[in-house]
């Protein structure tokens, strides 16, 4: 590295910490000053990022180019600094059916102990992903023509699945919706769609569209973009089709509307690895456009149709996807007792293929979603990780949930940098993503089927490629060279 090199590095560096002590210091003379006695303690979630960011500030140096670092720092801003002051600025933040009031208290502690252990495990793998980012480059990274060319057939044959499915099987697209509406009438037509499919559709083709569907959603952008890649266009021309690409995957949504989060930020940090320093600037603008409106996808399905953008909405949908100190407050009011019952439905009742036959057991999920909503039967909430940590460990050991999927998010990023071939790189790119997002916005439990669903299944194909057809292939090959 030249001296002009680390002068810029500093520079970068003392410039994130300082914008983020001004956002933190920013933040806590906000909720002073507004917030209501309930909430008057979170002012120390960002007084605690400020100080971590003092004291671990070499994790600044590589925002932008680490994709979880640079995830979970973003997580941790937004639960810390952002979603405080939302909170204290709006007059009822909570939808819940409880008085959160006198477990507030313990909440900012699970967090700023939660933010305590993630800085930790960020500091201590900051060296290890810095050597391997500075021994990267993507001109030295190589597209295994094999892999993809079988990856593609794949997705082909399940394309051609999903197809004769919907042709036999028209309400199996009571799964998928295009675009976010936020009208509730519209929203209970989708419902009865979806319980008329449940109850007419045979479980087998249902089961086989829905693993199908799922695969190819993920499947098609990493084939598209590196495709794209291989052409002779104009580097310019590669980013605008890949984006439109991302747009039209990430328009067809999914129960669950965060997948589409995940979809989007993978494939940017990918598009913006291919192109880094060949136009690579050209991702920044199409992304932060396509954040944007996904971000607001988010509101309009909360808010509804001609719903008002109030301040406690706003803070009530960041608590709701991120996990917020109310949250954490309503799952330490679980008093039910842990049971070997419930553990096999927070591990096997969240195993895709499987968890349809302990989809009786009780999980922490229905258990919180009990005591969040009452009496209503609801289970559309989240149980915060730290505190289901809380919840098995006690709360001395509640980061250990967190610890572990952060462990697993930086490790395979550790391993994505020193994978040279693309595709396979790609994987380990979705994989970051889906765990350094887990970490603020889903249970362990969710975190594991989120794996199971997505992650493994591209692995397990990449690898059968690897054992099956390249094996063949240099075997051919070896023959005619006489080896």
């Amino acid at each position: 590295m030249t001296i002009k090199t680390k002068i810029i590095s500093m520079l970068f560096l003392s410039y994130m910490v300082f914008l983020v002590l001004i956002g933190s210091v920013v933040s806590c003379g906000v909720i002073i000053s507004y917030a209501s006695d309930k909430y008057i303690l979170l002012c120390l979630l960002p007084l605690g990022f400020g100080l971590f960011s003092i004291i671990f500030r070499d994790c600044y140096s590589i925002v932008g180019k680490s994709i979880t670092i640079t995830l979970l720092l973003a997580i941790m801003f937004l639960r810390s600094v952002i979603t405080p002051v939302m909170m204290s600025l709006g007059a009822d933040v909570s939808i819940s059916s409880v008085d959160t009031t006198y477990k507030i208290s313990y909440a900012v502690f699970l967090l700023l102990y939660e933010q305590f252990a993630i800085w930790v495990m960020i500091y201590y793998f900051v060296p290890k992903i810095k050597k391997n980012i500075q021994n990267r480059s993507v001109k030295e990274y190589y597209i295994s023509r094999t892999h993809l060319r079988w990856f593609t057939v794949i997705a082909l044959l399940l394309a051609l699945i999903v197809a004769a499915l919907l042709v036999f099987y028209p309400l199996l697209s009571a799964y998928y919706e295009i675009g976010i509406s936020g009208d509730e009438a519209t929203n209970i037509k989708l419902v009865q769609r979806y319980i008329l499919m449940d109850e007419t559709v045979p479980k087998i083709p249902r089961y086989l569209f829905e693993l199908s569907a799922k695969l190819l959603r993920w499947m098609i952008p990493i084939i598209v973009v590196l495709k794209l890649y291989l052409s002779k266009m104009k580097n310019w021309m590669k980013v605008i089709l890949s984006m439109a690409m991302i747009v039209c995957v990430a328009m067809v949504v999914s129960g669950t509307i965060a997948t589409s989060f995940f979809l989007i930020i993978a494939a940017f940090f990918l598009i913006y690895t291919l192109y880094e320093g060949q136009g690579g600037k050209l991702v920044l603008v199409p992304s932060a456009a396509l954040i944007l409106v996904a971000t607001s996808a988010l509101f309009i399905k909360n808010l509804g149709s001609g719903g008002e953008l109030e301040v406690d909405k706003i803070a009530g949908i960041l608590q709701a996807y991120f996990a917020g100190p109310d949250n954490v407050a309503i799952a330490a009011m679980i008093e039910d007792p842990i049971a070997v019952n419930q553990i096999l439905g927070d591990t096997l009742g969240f195993m895709p293929y499987i968890m349809h036959f302990f989809k009786d057991l009780p999980n922490t999920r229905v258990l919180f979603n009990a005591v969040f909503w009452g009496a209503l039967g609801k289970e559309n909430q989240i149980i915060p990780m730290i505190a289901q940590g809380a919840r098995y460990f006690t709360p001395i050991l509640a980061p250990i949930l967190t610890v572990v999927i952060v462990r697993c998010a930086l490790a395979w990023e550790k391993r994505a940098l020193e994978k040279h071939e693309l595709l396979n790189y790609a994987i380990g790119v979705n994989a970051c993503v889906c765990f350094a997002m887990g970490v603020g916005m889903y249970s362990a439990s969710l975190v594991l089927q989120l794996f199971l669903n997505y992650i493994f299944p591209l692995m397990f194909i990449y690898h059968f490629i690897s054992v099956v057809f390249c094996v063949k292939h240099f075997e051919s090959h070896s023959r005619k060279e006489g080896i």
